[in-house]
């Protein structure tokens, strides 16, 4: 694919995504987090599969990344129709980009002490969108 046809078909992938969370919604879940998706143009194998393409002032894939951007613009549009739909769920959006960011930079200060409790993927062509609960683990 492109990286026009994969733009092209990222509001169909927020509204499958979408259409996920009102289902689960209707089956009594009230919480929820939902994780935007990282700087992908950042990523090894997407470095070193794709060489030539045309890299940022970090060294990352440019392209990608702005996909990735605008995904999760995308997916904030949808978050705040999902809070209109659905008055009585507390949706959190994860900000995964800057969580990478500060774990990368922080790894020995932080404490991610998360355990998956259920992970919802809906298919669209060859990309998977995944709704993460998660649940803080006591200590």
């Amino acid at each position: 694919m492109t990286i026009e046809e994969v733009n092209a078909s990222v509001p169909d992938i927020v509204n499958g995504f979408s259409i996920n969370v009102k289902n689960i919604y209707n089956l009594g879940a009230r919480s929820f987090w939902i994780p935007n998706t990282g700087p992908i143009g950042c990523l090894p194998h997407v470095l070193t599969q794709f060489p030539s393409t045309q890299r940022d002032n970090n060294g990352c894939a440019k392209s990608y990344n702005d996909v990735a951007q605008y995904f999760n613009y995308k997916l904030k549009e949808t978050i705040v129709q999902l809070r209109i739909d659905l008055p009585l769920a507390a949706i959190t959006y994860v900000d995964v980009t800057l969580s990478s960011i500060l774990y990368s930079t922080n790894q020995r200060n932080m404490d991610l002490s998360f355990h998956l409790l259920l992970v919802v993927g809906m298919e669209a062509s060859t990309t998977t969108t995944i709704l993460w609960w998660v649940e803080e683990q006591s200590q």
